[in-house]
Formats: structure tokens, C-alpha cells, sequence
């Protein structure tokens, strides 16, 4: 089962792409007011008319390209592939992606001066299309990491752990969402000590209900903005 971008997004109305500018809190005053060159990091997406991201651009400061991503789909086998590249020119990794109906599988190729490295990642679903664990095994095929998550009524994650490969717990992480499905507070935690808590606030939605200006705060702190630009394909 692969799940389209709107979906997993948690997007509404027909989405043509959309970009997302983040910029550093340190030039704002409010939403809307920044100094010039504060933008940090700009990511632009496009999706097909079913939903499903075809391609992602990141721009780093002065708009520089520095990561392009193509994805295809054979939806009727449930496989996806993505080729991701360096200053859009470099290759950096591929990754192959066989999706069955409670399971999927990841093969990511890493390119790399010295050679190049293959590594997996597992995914686990419930009966609702949510992932519910994620494996990730080295280049060795030795296990690192487990992931395990549990969704709400929405089909939202509202609890995430984290574990070493042993079983040793690593992080927990406790999510929380508006009415509209917007994540506002995101907690981690270390041997159940709280080590850091992120916050979002959303401004200026448009007609579908999707936000265009958010703010992050971390431990109460002001540490970002995002304007976000939206294309539908029925306008």
C-alpha cells in the first residue's frame, strides 16, 4: 500500500506542488516580517494529479540548488523508485521500494567517493495504511534500529519510541494536533526525562484549509518561520 502525498501530508484540495520557505527566527518580528538573506532553507515539491510526489527540490541560501529528487511509481506492482541528486547534477542516492499490503521494503544505494553503500529499511503497516514500524539494517545487514508507532482514531502518530537494535530504548517522542490535523507540540524523551519540545502556531490558511505561515518553537523559544506557497490544478 503506498499512500499519496496528500494523505501522509494531511493536504487538501488537488494539490498541483507546493514550496516552503524556512527562514532563521532571529530576522523576524511577526509573521510576514523578515530581513533580507534570512532564508535558510526552501524546499519545493511537485505531485501528480493521484496525489503522489513526484519531485522535490531543496534550495539552500542565495535559491543554490542542492538536492533534486525524482520519484516513480508502478502503483498496479506497489513499487516506487526515487534517484536523488547532488547540486542537480551528482548522483547521491537510489532507492527502491516494494510495497505489499501489510509490509514494504526499502533498498537505498548511497553513492559515495570510495564506493557506494547499500543499506534496508523495513516498514511495517496496519490494516489502515498507517506504518506502525519502521527497521532500518546497515550495509552489513546487521539490525540498528527499530522504530514503533502508535496512531490515533484520525490515523495521526501520537507516539513514536526509538530503539537499538538489542531493544535498548532510545528516544520516545509524544505528538500532538489541532482539530484540522496540524501538529502542534512534538515532545522527546530520554529515559523518561523530557530533553526537548518542539511547537508550531499556523497562520493565514487558505480557501482549502491549508496553512501558508507557521512558527516552530523549541523549549519555548522562537527558532523559525515557514511561508508556504500552494498550486492547485484547478486554478
Amino acid at each position: 500500500m503506498i499512500k499519496n502525498h496528500l494523505e501522509s501530508e494531511r493536504l487538501k484540495g488537488k494539490l498541483r506542488g507546493y514550496t516552503d520557505s524556512h527562514f532563521n527566527a532571529r530576522s523576524f518580528f511577526g509573521f510576514g516580517k523578515r530581513e533580507k538573506g534570512s532564508l535558510d532553507k526552501k524546499v519545493a515539491r511537485k505531485l501528480n494529479e493521484a496525489g503522489y510526489l513526484v519531485e522535490q527540490c531543496e534550495y539552500g541560501i542565495n535559491d543554490k540548488l542542492t538536492l533534486s529528487i525524482i520519484i516513480t511509481y508502478n502503483l498496479d506492482k506497489g513499487t516506487a523508485e526515487i534517484k536523488a541528486l547532488t547540486n542537480g547534477e551528482h548522483p547521491a542516492y537510489e532507492m527502491k521500494a516494494i510495497h505489499e499490503a501489510e509490509s514494504a521494503t526499502y533498498d537505498i544505494i548511497s553513492h559515495h567517493p570510495k564506493g557506494d553503500v547499500v543499506t534496508k529499511q523495513v516498514y511495517s503497516f496496519d490494516n489502515r495504511g498507517n506504518v506502525i514500524k519502521k527497521t532500518f539494517y546497515n550495509r552489513k545487514g546487521i539490525l540498528e534500529l527499530i522504530q514503533t508507532f502508535i496512531h490515533d482514531e484520525r490515523n495521526l502518530p501520537v507516539e513514536a519510541q526509538t530503539s537499538y537494535g538489542e531493544g535498548k530504548l532510545y528516544f520516545k517522542y509524544l505528538y500532538t494536533y489541532d482539530e484540522h490535523g496540524n501538529e502542534i507540540e512534538s515532545a522527546r524523551y530520554s529515559t523518561n526525562r523530557l530533553t526537548e519540545k518542539y511547537t508550531m502556531e499556523y497562520g493565514d490558511f487558505d480557501k482549502y484549509g491549508n496553512w501558508l505561515k507557521s512558527k516552530t518553537f523549541l523549549n519555548g523559544k522562537l527558532i523559525g518561520l515557514t511561508e508556504r506557497q500552494v498550486e492547485y490544478y484547478d486554478e
